[in-house]
């Protein structure tokens, strides 16, 4: 088994479990936003980038700070929060995350994993897959089966 590095794991949990959410009916209008029966690219992107910022806005303000961000990522470098500042007063709006995870393919590696079978777009074989392939351990390490 091949061990994945603990960020990525809980991005790639975080994604699906998210994505698994797409699936219920009263959400797929939601997450599903041109109604295709699919998730693209774009929409797995955005779907993350609010699930992770609705995570660090901890007081719900809609703005991440740098203190809230370094609670919930405490072994991360300021720099990674001064890069998706991108205005530089001291809070993450959520448009601000979603232009920098666009701008710098923030989510092009988890979205890879996420489409199992490659033709650009998340669906439910696709998580399904996935959630069988990869498990977590109870020190919260991911192994590919």
């Amino acid at each position: 088994m091949k061990p994945i590095p603990s960020l990525r794991v809980v991005m790639l949990v975080g994604a699906s479990t998210a994505l698994v959410s797409c699936t219920t009916p009263s959400l797929t209008s939601v997450c599903d936003t041109d109604q295709d029966g699919r998730l693209s690219r774009s929409e797995v992107e955005v779907l993350l980038v609010d699930t992770i910022h609705k995570n660090e806005d901890a007081n719900r303000d809609g703005k991440v700070t740098a203190a809230e961000w370094q609670a919930v990522n405490p072994n991360d470098d300021a720099s990674l929060f001064s890069a998706r500042d991108l205005n530089g007063d001291g809070a993450v709006t959520l448009e601000e995350a979603r232009s920098h995870a666009r701008t710098n393919g923030t989510f092009d590696k988890v979205i890879a994993d996420l489409d199992g079978d490659g033709d650009g777009y998340v669906s439910g074989p696709d998580l399904e897959a996935f959630m069988k392939k990869h498990t977590l351990d109870s020190s919260g390490t991911s192994s590919t089966k």
